[in-house]
Protein backbone atom coordinates (compact mmCIF):
# COMPACT_ATOMS: atom_id res chain seq x y z
CA UNK A 1 0.00 0.00 0.00
CA UNK A 2 1.37 3.37 -0.98
CA UNK A 3 -0.55 6.23 0.63
CA UNK A 4 -1.20 9.37 -1.39
CA UNK A 5 -2.79 12.79 -1.13
CA UNK A 6 -3.45 14.97 -4.17
CA UNK A 7 -2.38 18.62 -3.96
CA UNK A 8 -3.56 21.20 -6.44
CA UNK A 9 -0.74 22.53 -8.63
CA UNK A 10 -1.82 26.11 -7.92
CA UNK A 11 -0.73 25.69 -4.27
CA UNK A 12 2.94 26.62 -4.31
CA UNK A 13 5.61 27.15 -1.70
CA UNK A 14 5.86 30.78 -2.84
CA UNK A 15 2.14 31.44 -2.35
CA UNK A 16 2.22 29.85 1.10
CA UNK A 17 5.32 31.87 2.03
CA UNK A 18 3.51 35.08 1.15
CA UNK A 19 0.49 34.00 3.17
CA UNK A 20 2.48 33.25 6.35
CA UNK A 21 4.76 36.26 5.86
CA UNK A 22 7.95 34.25 5.81
CA UNK A 23 9.92 32.02 3.45
CA UNK A 24 11.90 29.57 5.55
CA UNK A 25 14.75 27.99 3.62
CA UNK A 26 15.33 24.94 5.80
CA UNK A 27 12.72 23.90 8.34
CA UNK A 28 10.92 21.23 10.29
CA UNK A 29 7.27 21.23 11.34
CA UNK A 30 5.53 20.63 14.66
CA UNK A 31 1.83 19.82 14.98
CA UNK A 32 1.24 20.20 18.75
CA UNK A 33 -2.53 19.76 18.77
CA UNK A 34 -4.39 16.47 19.03
CA UNK A 35 -7.40 17.90 17.24
CA UNK A 36 -9.96 17.81 20.02
CA UNK A 37 -9.15 20.89 22.09
CA UNK A 38 -6.36 22.28 24.22
CA UNK A 39 -7.40 20.25 27.25
CA UNK A 40 -7.08 16.97 25.40
CA UNK A 41 -5.13 14.52 27.56
CA UNK A 42 -3.27 13.31 24.44
CA UNK A 43 -1.49 16.67 24.07
CA UNK A 44 1.96 17.32 25.45
CA UNK A 45 2.57 20.44 27.50
CA UNK A 46 3.67 23.65 25.83
CA UNK A 47 6.84 23.47 27.96
CA UNK A 48 7.80 20.12 26.42
CA UNK A 49 7.36 21.51 22.91
CA UNK A 50 9.35 24.64 23.76
CA UNK A 51 12.14 22.40 25.08
CA UNK A 52 12.18 20.35 21.88
CA UNK A 53 12.31 23.52 19.78
CA UNK A 54 15.05 25.09 21.91
CA UNK A 55 17.18 21.95 21.60
CA UNK A 56 16.79 21.58 17.83
CA UNK A 57 17.21 25.28 17.01
CA UNK A 58 20.22 25.71 19.27
CA UNK A 59 22.02 22.79 17.62
CA UNK A 60 21.08 23.42 13.98
CA UNK A 61 20.32 26.13 11.43
CA UNK A 62 16.75 24.92 10.97
CA UNK A 63 13.62 27.02 11.39
CA UNK A 64 10.38 25.56 12.76
CA UNK A 65 6.82 25.92 11.51
CA UNK A 66 4.20 25.48 14.20
CA UNK A 67 0.90 24.28 12.74
CA UNK A 68 -2.50 24.14 14.40
CA UNK A 69 -5.89 25.77 14.78
CA UNK A 70 -5.64 27.43 18.21
CA UNK A 71 -3.37 29.81 20.10
CA UNK A 72 -1.34 26.89 21.51
CA UNK A 73 1.44 27.50 18.97
CA UNK A 74 1.82 31.12 20.08
CA UNK A 75 1.97 29.99 23.70
CA UNK A 76 4.75 27.55 22.75
CA UNK A 77 6.63 30.25 20.82
CA UNK A 78 6.45 32.56 23.85
CA UNK A 79 8.38 29.94 25.85
CA UNK A 80 11.16 29.49 23.27
CA UNK A 81 14.46 31.17 24.12
CA UNK A 82 14.26 34.83 23.04
CA UNK A 83 17.30 34.60 20.75
CA UNK A 84 15.66 31.71 18.84
CA UNK A 85 12.12 33.09 18.48
CA UNK A 86 12.80 34.71 15.08
CA UNK A 87 13.23 31.17 13.69
CA UNK A 88 9.80 30.05 14.97
CA UNK A 89 6.97 30.63 12.48
CA UNK A 90 3.41 30.24 13.74
CA UNK A 91 1.18 29.17 10.85
CA UNK A 92 -1.79 28.32 13.07
CA UNK A 93 -5.18 29.04 11.50
CA UNK A 94 -3.41 30.65 8.51
CA UNK A 95 -2.99 27.72 6.13
CA UNK A 96 -5.21 25.02 4.66
CA UNK A 97 -4.82 21.26 4.66
CA UNK A 98 -3.57 21.38 1.08
CA UNK A 99 -1.01 24.03 2.00
CA UNK A 100 0.14 21.92 4.94
CA UNK A 101 0.57 19.00 2.55
CA UNK A 102 2.67 21.16 0.20
CA UNK A 103 4.86 22.28 3.11
CA UNK A 104 5.39 18.68 4.24
CA UNK A 105 6.92 18.04 0.82
CA UNK A 106 9.65 20.60 1.65
CA UNK A 107 10.20 20.01 5.36
CA UNK A 108 13.11 18.04 6.81
CA UNK A 109 10.75 16.19 9.17
CA UNK A 110 7.54 16.58 11.16
CA UNK A 111 6.81 16.05 14.84
CA UNK A 112 3.18 15.13 15.48
CA UNK A 113 0.75 13.54 17.88
CA UNK A 114 -1.70 10.81 16.90
CA UNK A 115 -3.74 13.04 14.60
CA UNK A 116 -4.59 13.79 11.00
CA UNK A 117 -1.31 15.73 10.49
CA UNK A 118 0.58 12.58 11.45
CA UNK A 119 -0.98 10.58 8.64
CA UNK A 120 -0.61 13.43 6.15
CA UNK A 121 3.04 14.00 7.09
CA UNK A 122 3.87 10.32 6.70
CA UNK A 123 2.95 10.58 3.03
CA UNK A 124 5.45 13.34 2.26
CA UNK A 125 8.24 13.42 4.87
CA UNK A 126 10.05 11.75 7.74
CA UNK A 127 7.76 11.81 10.77
CA UNK A 128 8.17 11.48 14.51
CA UNK A 129 4.84 10.70 16.18
CA UNK A 130 4.23 10.78 19.90
CA UNK A 131 1.36 8.63 21.14
CA UNK A 132 0.75 10.15 24.57
CA UNK A 133 -1.92 8.95 27.00
CA UNK A 134 -3.63 6.92 24.31
CA UNK A 135 -4.18 3.29 23.53
CA UNK A 136 -1.71 1.79 21.13
CA UNK A 137 -2.96 2.83 17.73
CA UNK A 138 -2.71 1.68 14.18
CA UNK A 139 0.72 2.64 12.94
CA UNK A 140 0.71 5.18 10.13
CA UNK A 141 1.10 4.04 6.55
CA UNK A 142 4.20 5.86 5.45
CA UNK A 143 6.16 6.58 2.29
CA UNK A 144 9.07 7.87 4.41
CA UNK A 145 10.62 6.76 7.70
CA UNK A 146 8.21 7.09 10.62
CA UNK A 147 9.38 6.90 14.22
CA UNK A 148 6.64 6.25 16.78
CA UNK A 149 7.07 6.97 20.50
CA UNK A 150 4.59 5.64 23.06
CA UNK A 151 4.50 7.55 26.39
CA UNK A 152 2.33 6.76 29.44
CA UNK A 153 -0.02 4.66 27.40
CA UNK A 154 -3.19 3.37 28.95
Amino acid sequence: IEPYFSISSDITFDSISRKIGNRPSDFFMIFPEAGTGQNDTRQLSKEIYAGIINEILSTSSLNVLLCGQTDLSQKIKDLVNTELQSRVIDTSAKITINEIARLTQKTRFAITLDSFPEHLSCIFCKTITIYYQTAKAFLPLANHPAFVIYINNK
